[in-house]
């Protein structure tokens, strides 16, 4: 049975099936404040680290091909559009939607553009597809959907295209796999899955492949593990896990892979900014972290030129948008942030970096912004918003590059 919640509660969408004490329990958390917080939506939108095989440091002008993808948590499927690369619009594409699992929850890209991973949380497996480069389309590899552990939420893939790795939140740990390079398929790695603590929700890989971080929203910290080249076995490192300000969801990280950004899912929304040591992976919090954003700041992305951040504020129906200090990591909110829309739970920015896109949970419904280059600031294109199914929540974009469909560096 489909459940829809008021228009804003976060767990619009989201099936009353048996997930468990720890799901029960989310309808009643509170934050370190003893303050009233709204319990996480789960898995939101598709912020793992993705790297292109070939360089991809700077921002495209129009043209080429480029499509995007969106989950809708009630409907069970991905809508699949191309994306006008001159004005920012979206088309769906012949055969979208596309069936997932029950309630997907977030998609993303391999690196080289080959594949799709969707975790469906109330199916407990992960739905894996090949990516037509030419038409958009997304077929099933073989024996697609993968056993994972309990609600599945957040998913991250190595830059290499050879792990990827599933958060289970009411797990506490975290599922790793080898992808099979040319039929997609996944392989149980050695060792998984690998503990976490307090309802890991969302992840991200650094952008040497090094590290991953992984956001623990019941525990209010992040845990980084080192990660082996050759096995994908994860291993915490020194000093980890790393304290969050209140309830961390999601996590991005820049291009460089200098600094870590982590939105708060509170009353009073907050983003923590981390620098990010280059040897070891431990964090640190910037100087002035963390940072004001909106009500129950719910996904987070950094643009390819690493100058721009931009987080999804939930029930502050808006996206705070900021400028990033290269030096220092802290963000400034840009002249006229936040920017008005309608329940986002999900964001990313397309690969050219001309386009910024927002799923509207409550609305059904995504939100196309062109990027002003110099200052970071959003406007609405024309025709936004654009129809997509039921409870939209995760988004990928990706641009045709050699024959794939290669997401950005964020």
């Amino acid at each position: 049975m489909n459940v829809r919640f008021s228009p804003r509660h976060p767990f619009h969408a989201l099936r009353t099936l048996a997930l468990g004490c720890a799901f029960a329990a989310l309808l009643s958390s509170c934050n370190s404040t003893g303050g009233t917080m709204p319990a996480p939506p789960l898995a939101p939108g598709a912020l793992p680290y993705s790297k292109s095989h070939g360089a991809q440091s700077s921002a495209r002008g129009p043209g080429g091909v480029e499509f995007a993808y969106v989950v809708n948590n009630d409907a069970d499927t991905v809508s699949a559009y191309s994306i006008n690369t001159a004005t920012g619009a979206l088309t769906q594409v012949a055969g979208s939607p596309f069936a997932t699992g029950l309630s997907p929850t977030a998609i993303t890209i391999d690196p080289k553009g080959r594949f799709a991973f969707v975790p469906n949380l109330t199916a407990n497996d992960l739905s894996v597809y090949t990516i037509d480069a030419t038409s958009g389309t997304l077929t099933p590899v073989a024996h697609s959907p993968f056993g994972t552990g309990t609600t599945p939420t957040g998913i991250a893939v190595v830059p290499s295209g050879a792990f990827v790795y599933v958060t289970n939140y009411s797990d506490g740990n975290i599922s790793g796999y080898k992808i099979n390079p040319r039929s997609g398929g996944l392989t149980l790695m050695s060792g998984s899955p690998f503990e976490s603590a307090g309802n890991p929700i969302a992840a991200t890989v650094d952008p040497r492949g090094r590290f991953i971080y992984v956001a623990n929203y019941g525990a209010s910290h992040i845990s980084a593990y080192s990660i082996n080249p050759k096995s994908g076995a994860l291993t915490p490192v020194a000093g980890s896990p790393f304290a969050s300000n209140a309830s961390p969801i999601a996590v991005a990280i820049d291009r460089k892979g200098n600094f870590a950004y982590v939105p708060e899912y509170t009353n009073s929304g907050t983003v923590d900014a981390y620098s990010i040591n280059a040897t070891s992976g431990a964090l640190t919090p910037v100087v002035g972290s963390p940072f004001a954003a909106g009500d129950a700041a719910r996904a987070v992305a950094v643009d390819p030129t690493d100058r721009f951040a931009y987080v999804a504020n939930l029930d502050g129906d808006s996206i705070s948008a900021y400028t990033i200090d290269a030096s220092s990591g802290a963000l400034t909110p840009v002249a006229e942030s936040p920017f008005e829309t309608k329940g986002p739970i999900g964001i990313a920015v397309d690969p050219s970096d001309r386009f910024a896109f927002a799923t509207n949970n409550v609305a059904d419904t995504v939100s196309a912004y062109s990027i002003d280059p110099r200052s970071g600031s959003l406007a609405q294109v024309t025709g936004s918003p654009f129809q997509a199914g039921v409870a939209p929540f995760g988004i990928a974009t990706c641009r045709v590059e050699r024959g794939a469909c290669e997401p950005p560096q964020l």
